[in-house]
């Protein structure tokens, strides 16, 4: 049932002197005839009050949607010189979240869309006695279409210009209201679709760094003006930051209390708007916030071209939690099929493949690896681009399946080399490193588009002398194609294992992940020769890699990733002990690289004398069809193909097979990881597997990880999947904000500024729950983890915890049953120097 119809029923039971619930309840104490007729005829009761619940009010020459005396939502439009917004919004109880011509900006217009800058006139700020601006927008003509459902369509015609000039720019704009769901949401979607009358120059303030450039420069398009009473809310976007000024982001939301209860607003930028996914411009302190297509730079329009936009506004009464949020975009994004997916500047229009191409190699940093001139740059990690390839081809020497071969550099080669870097690895021809391979670090990227390589490449055929050079402007027609929903960064494991070299925390540069088909994956390190982590679900996320100049070691997969099966568990040793690699492979962690690069700088040996002990050596891994991926490496002499292999979440199985045995082989079993170990030969005793020379040559080792704590109660009684977490403090270190804490990822964690007298981390249910238990884990056992706190539920003490002692990391809190919407943990001790969480769960036990 709609909200209008539950209003509706709530009145009528109300003044019945019954609840709803009592109704209903009674209702369905019936046997099934005499309940149906009940049914029937409580839903014609409850239909026939829909109409005193919701209803339109089109006075003042507008339209509005009605909530009983409250406002939904309301257009303002006019035909002539405006900029139609709409305002108020609010949620369906009435909750104003927009503001409209604030002191402080008074062309801020609630919910709008308007240009900033066209061809360097300004369409967005106001004179604030005219209230017009100097570059016109103009509605020539607008269409009003409401529905029983209390959906609207509202067309309309606009026109962009300066006063008493020809029209620079028009747009047919759509937006589509849909009627109020059941959960008390509601959405807009905004569909604009613009034609260049003449050629344009879409422009904004320009950005520090640009000539002129001011802090808060990069704004214009889609906009939202909050009112303050939204001032303490929180901002989330889909990447789970909530600093979201000047980054990429598929959605932005905001979410917090009101006078009602708690509710939203977000917004969705469709995959086929150009430059998706666009940067955000957020300014929490008014507070604002719009996906700003002209962020980076501006847009120029030829005459005849065209622009097309699509946003989704979503508006909910309550918070619905960031998976919610997920499913929404995916829906918003399959609503509109038949859209073209576009690249840097828009579908349907030439672009400039060298400029595209440019763009690219500066977006993804590939001129940060590859000198783009005539002399190589030192310290560059790939081959030169100078002169690579141009209008003729040229030759060049790489290891190919590890033999060293000459190749043709033709446009095959370029396009090979950016889906499969490591396929061809490139030699290098110049000194000191002259005749040796570069390193295979650079990552594969599937998600350019074939019109985005060949950017790529028109650009590289600009980088040599004149007589080769390539023409350095290049025109092609955008290609239409089909939008992809998904995550652009998310690597989806389908038919076949897929094996990634890309930088994952806690292990080392060259740590390899495997992801297999039935949702296994794991990480091989060439550091120890060893399986450092095995998780369950999707299989890595490389966001973090891949935008911009990089912000951090990727992920595995945050959206739909299960649960951590374990961690390194099984290690082979050589003669002098556990393989230690790390003197040339550092550990892909912050604190840990910087104290070793102070260690190293202090140690007297030369690098190439700091080796281990031990012949050791990483011989790379095989590829095999429809099986997962064999890694072979040497210890002392003695080769080892290893393969993994998983049963169940709880059984995996290692087959070794090895070559030049001539005395026992040894691993370690961190016992401490697992419930038991089974291997077909050889001998364990005290955490140490021995493999006779004679039984070496082909031999497994099953693992029985140990029993995890039962998982806690799923569905409504985990409360947690339902509350949106907040903090008052800054995240620290590595640490994360406070949806770390309940985002059911152990690798994450919150934690804030080091040796506070009082950290406060709060959760908020989006209607009131039964709850009497609280599960809580902390950075490590009894480290960086509370010790003192009060556990209080809407402000009242339920639960004081003195002197915590922590079970394999991990609290349980038990207080009488009670109900409530907000959640707080106030925390006056802790372990080690700030109270780090790495999971905190709520429930009814």
């Amino acid at each position: 049932m709609r909200d209008g119809r539950l209003i509706g029923a709530n009145t009528f039971c109300r003044l019945a002197g019954r609840t709803f619930r009592d109704v209903t309840t009674a209702m369905f104490q019936l046997n099934p005839k005499r309940r149906f007729v009940s049914l029937l005829v409580g839903l014609s009761l409850i239909s026939a009050l829909q109409a005193e619940s919701f209803r339109w009010d089109r006075s003042g020459g507008s339209l509005s949607l009605r909530n009983g005396d409250a406002t939904v939502w309301a257009l303002k439009i006019q035909k002539g010189d405006c900029k139609p917004c709409i305002h108020p919004l609010n949620t369906v109880d009435g909750f104003e979240l927009s503001d409209y011509r604030p002191a402080d900006h008074i062309w801020h217009t609630a919910l709008w869309f308007c240009f900033k800058l066209i061809n360097n006139r300004n369409y967005w700020e106001e004179n604030r006695e005219t209230l017009l601006s100097d570059g016109r927008t103009k509605v020539i003509d607008y269409q009003i279409t409401t529905r029983e459902d209390f959906s609207a369509l509202i067309r309309m015609t606009l026109s962009y210009h300066l006063p008493d000039q020809a029209d620079l720019l028009t747009e047919k704009r759509q937006i589509h209201v849909s009627s109020p769901n059941e959960d008390g949401s509601y959405s807009m979607d905004w569909r604009h679709s613009f034609k260049a009358k003449e050629k344009v120059v879409l422009g904004r303030t320009p950005r520090i760094g640009e000539p002129n450039g001011v802090a808060h420069g990069g704004y214009a398009g889609m906009s939202l003006r909050l009112n303050k009473q939204t001032l303490k809310w929180k901002f989330l976007d889909s990447e789970g930051r909530q600093d979201s000024h000047g980054k990429r982001a598929r959605w932005m939301s905001f979410s917090g209390h009101t006078t009602q209860g708690d509710a939203s607003v977000s917004i969705f930028d469709h995959p086929s708007n150009p430059r998706f996914p666009n940067y955000w411009f957020v300014f929490p302190s008014m507070p604002y916030f719009s996906p700003a297509f002209l962020f980076e730079n501006s847009m120029v329009l030829d005459a005849g071209e065209d622009l097309d936009l699509i946003y989704r506004i979503k508006v909910h009464s309550r918070l619905p939690g960031i998976e919610n949020i997920e499913k929404e975009f995916r829906d918003f994004s399959s609503d509109y099929p038949k859209t073209a997916a576009r690249s840097t500047e828009g579908a349907n229009r030439r672009i400039d493949l060298v400029e595209l191409g440019k763009t690219i190699a500066t977006n993804y940093a590939c001129v940060e690896c590859h000198s783009i001139t005539k002399e190589p740059e030192l310290g560059k990690q790939g081959s030169g681009w100078f002169g690579l390839i141009g209008k003729k081809t040229s030759e060049k020497n790489v290891i190919q399946q590890g033999e060293e071969a000459r190749v043709r550099v033709d446009e095959a080669y370029i396009r090979r080399s950016i889906l499969e870097p490591t396929a061809q690895m490139a030699i290098r021809e110049h000194e000191p490193q002259k005749g040796t391979p570069f390193l295979p670090i650079m990552p594969p990227y599937p998600m350019l588009k074939p019109l985005e390589i060949d950017g790529v490449i028109a650009y590289m055929k600009t980088l040599n002398e004149a007589p080769n050079r390539g023409p350095l402007t290049v025109w092609r027609q955008n290609e239409i194609q089909a939008v992809d929903t998904r995550d652009p960064h998310e690597i989806v494991v389908e038919d076949q294992p897929l094996v990634y070299r890309v930088a994952m925390k806690d292990v080392s540069t060259r740590a390899i992940s495997v992801g297999l088909p039935g949702g296994y994956n794991y990480i091989f390190d060439p550091c120890t020769f060893s399986v450092r982590k095995a998780w369950k679900g999707g299989f890595i996320n490389l966001a973090k890699e891949r935008t911009g100049r990089g912000s951090g070691f990727n992920d595995i997969n945050r959206i739909k990733h299960e649960s951590v099966l374990s961690e390194e568990c099984l290690a082979p040793l050589g003669l002098s002990g556990p393989i230690d690699l790390s003197y040339k492979d550092y550990l892909n962690d912050r604190d840990w690289q910087l104290k070793r690069f102070q260690e190293d700088l202090k140690n007297p040996k030369p690098f190439l004398e700091q080796a281990p002990d031990g012949d050791y050596q990483f011989l790379g891994y095989l590829r095999l069809k429809n099986q997962p991926p064999v890694f072979q490496f040497r210890i002392d002499g003695v080769e080892y193909d290893q393969q993994l292999v998983f049963e169940s979440d709880e059984v995996f199985h290692y087959h070794f097979k090895t070559r030049g045995a001539t005395a026992p082989i040894r691993f370690q079993v961190l016992e401490d990881r697992v419930e038991s170990v089974q291997s077909s030969h050889g001998v364990l005793k005290d955490g140490l597997l021995e493999i006779s020379a004679r039984d070496a040559g082909n031999f497994s080792v099953s693992v029985r990880l140990r029993r995890k704590a039962p998982k806690h109660p799923s569905g409504p009684a985990m409360l947690t999947r339902l509350a949106i977490a907040s903090s008052p403090g800054t995240p620290d270190g590595n640490g994360g904000d406070a949806m770390a804490a309940i985002d059911e990822n152990i690798e994450t964690y919150w934690d804030e500024t080091n040796d506070l007298k009082e950290y406060s981390l709060e959760l908020s249910l989006p209607f009131e729950k039964r709850m009497n238990t609280l599960i809580l884990m902390g950075w490590q056992h009894q480290n960086f983890a509370p010790r003192d706190f009060q556990v209080l539920v809407d402000g009242q003490v339920v639960k004081t915890v003195q002197d915590a002692q922590y079970k394999n990391n991990l609290l349980t809190v038990r207080f009488d049953p009670v109900e409530g919407k907000v959640i707080q943990l106030k925390i006056t001790g802790y372990y080690g120097r700030s109270p780090a969480i790495r999971e905190l769960k709520v429930f009814l036990q």
